[in-house]
């Protein structure tokens, strides 16, 4: 099991915990061309807070009770690809999680250090 922030209503003004909600999500098998990915960190930008909103924006509002997506960091801790091994530093766009699952090309490999 992972966890992951899901946004649970849309804020009136400036956001709150109430508006948010820690919560499992189950961990599948990797398919083929899938990472695994353990994050260290994730991004709390300004262009979020407008996606926290209903409406029209130059972004996708986040859904409501659905993991919220951003930039994020972490290590590689399961592969079905050959594009990364296990301990690899990426970065990718699932952002609000503890650990991701995604397919290996939308993973970036970063440098050690």
């Amino acid at each position: 099991m992972s966890r992951a922030w899901n946004l649970v209503s849309r804020p009136e003004g400036s956001p709150t915990m109430e508006n948010v909600a820690l919560r499992e999500t189950p961990d599948h098998p990797l398919k083929d061309g899938e990472v695994r990915i353990q994050n260290s960190s994730f991004s709390v930008d300004p262009y979020m807070r407008p996606r926290m909103d209903k409406g029209d924006s130059y972004i996708a509002p986040f859904e409501l009770n659905e993991p919220m997506t951003g930039a994020a960091v972490g290590r590689v801790v399961e592969t079905r690809s050959d594009r990364f091994k296990v301990g690899d530093r990426v970065s990718h766009f699932l952002g609000w999680r503890d650990v991701a699952t995604l397919k290996a090309e939308d993973a970036l490999a970063l440098p050690d250090g």
